[in-house]
């Protein structure tokens, strides 16, 4: 059975990172260190296994409890992390269907998966998600994914009065579930509701804005999603704020940035400007060891804010016409990737405390999708051109020189698919860590990867 992640690790996301620095750097650094030595076996992808696969198609998973967890359809799936069969008992070996049981699972439909749109949430052995299933939606539900329960529904809920959908996928723990809303129209206003994490009762609501950013785009739509963090729900609105509530629905701070003159550069696949390629993820606060990292997707470069007394203030900025992405936080260090919407991955990784440079490095010629990082391991899914078709490899760099950590992780053409070939418009692969597998997700098919067997 398989533990809630620590506190300290979350995803990381693409846009205007802002570091807000809060203490506790200590702590943290223990805890980081334990996860790293758990992870130790990710610096030999070479020596990696295949454990399982199977030909389905899946957003980007996640992992609660003993599950693997993922959305299609809008509607909730998952498989045993250990061996890939169904989560329920007593059902066809392709059942993958979780939530809600009633629909006709359409598997292996081969439709596109847009990265960080289709996610679920999970703590422990709960898993949260937006579904608009069989004519149910839109819902945010909470199933409990133990192994006496299979994935019973706890709770499922509409949006509150006044609001027409989500904005985005869950944020939650064992107490709240903070989700963001938006009005009618266009230019509908966005709100933060939380609920109660045992019921889904809303405990309180919060207008934040409208999505529309002062250049009249709107750069996050229906990718949105806040972060519990020491105490406070942390939410960018990707329209030129950052808000802090504490857990009573009291306003802690809000940050306003400037617009770059310029505005930011809008590379090739952003999905305002219609250009085909990456549309990729808007995902929440990063918890660093001075404080929490955070996206926005209007702004271009890096901003540091310190928030530890008082209203937040600027610390250091990296200060580029384009967005950045931020593939995680280590030793210290923020690890950003530049051209990741190109299926480029040049990395550069600044000093969380005061924004220097202190590496920089390449995963490789094309990445196939998006690097994430685990135990001081950056996992890069990549195309390996040496054979006469691209390949599909799995590469692993350590977090804190940014080189490679040897050879890496082959994967059979036979397994693979077509994700290497595919990945030209959409970064085709997504991974997922868990303590014991890498968890391998794209256009047709879900495997697993493991260390060898002791």
């Amino acid at each position: 059975m398989l533990s809630a992640a620590p506190r300290f690790r979350t995803t990381v996301a693409s846009g205007m990172a802002v570091a807000l620095l809060v203490g506790g750097a200590t702590k943290l650094a223990a805890a980081e260190q334990a996860v790293q030595d758990r992870l130790a076996w990710l610096r030999r992808p070479a020596a990696w296994q295949l454990r399982w696969t199977r030909p389905i198609v899946a957003s980007p998973p996640a992992v609660a409890a003993g599950l693997v967890a993922w959305l299609d359809d809008a509607a909730v799936h998952g498989v045993r992390a250990e061996d890939g069969l169904p989560a329920w008992r007593r059902v066809p070996p392709q059942d993958t269907l979780l939530f809600p049981r009633s629909t006709v699972s359409r598997l292996g439909a081969g439709r596109p998966v847009q990265l960080g749109l289709s996610t679920v949430t999970t703590c422990g052995h709960l898993v949260y998600a937006v579904i608009e299933a069989g004519g149910l939606g839109p819902l945010v539900v909470c199933l409990d994914c133990s192994d006496t329960a299979e994935g019973r529904l706890l709770w499922s809920t509409p949006p509150p009065t006044g609001c027409v959908g989500f904005d985005g996928p869950p944020a939650a723990d064992h107490e709240v579930c903070a989700i963001v809303t938006r009005g009618a129209g266009d230019r509908g206003p966005l709100e933060l509701v939380v609920h109660d994490a045992r019921d889904g009762v809303v405990i309180w609501r919060r207008p934040l804005a409208t999505g529309m950013a002062r250049d009249g785009v709107d750069h996050a739509r229906g990718r949105r999603q806040a972060t519990l963090v020491d105490g406070q729900i942390v939410i960018a609105d990707h329209a030129g704020s950052i808000w802090a509530f504490d857990r009573s629905g009291r306003s802690a701070w809000r940050y306003e940035y400037d617009l770059p003159a310029r505005g930011v550069k809008r590379p090739s696949g952003d999905a305002v400007s219609g250009d085909v390629g990456w549309l990729l993820p808007v995902e929440p606060v990063v918890a660093a060891p001075h404080g929490l990292v955070i996206a926005a997707q209007d702004r271009g470069g890096v901003l540091a804010l310190d928030a530890a007394a008082g209203p937040p203030r600027l610390r250091w900025e990296v200060a580029v016409g384009e967005r950045l992405r931020i593939v995680g936080v280590a030793d210290g260090r923020v690890v950003l990737e530049r051209g990741a919407d190109a299926g480029q991955a040049t990395l550069v990784s600044h000093d969380a405390a005061d924004g220097r440079v202190v590496a920089s490095g390449t995963a490789g010629p094309l990445a196939v999708g998006l690097a994430v990082m685990a135990g001081g391991v950056i996992l890069q899914p990549i195309a390996d051109n040496g054979a006469k078709q691209p390949r599909l490899a799995i590469a692993a760099i350590d977090a804190a020189t940014l080189q490679r950590c040897g050879p890496p992780c082959q994967i059979s053409s036979a397994v693979a698919g077509d994700m290497a070939a595919g990945a030209a418009s959409s970064p085709a692969v997504s991974l997922t860590v868990s303590p014991a597998a890498v968890f391998v997700a794209g256009v047709d098919q879900l495997f697993s990867l493991g260390p060898p067997a002791p």
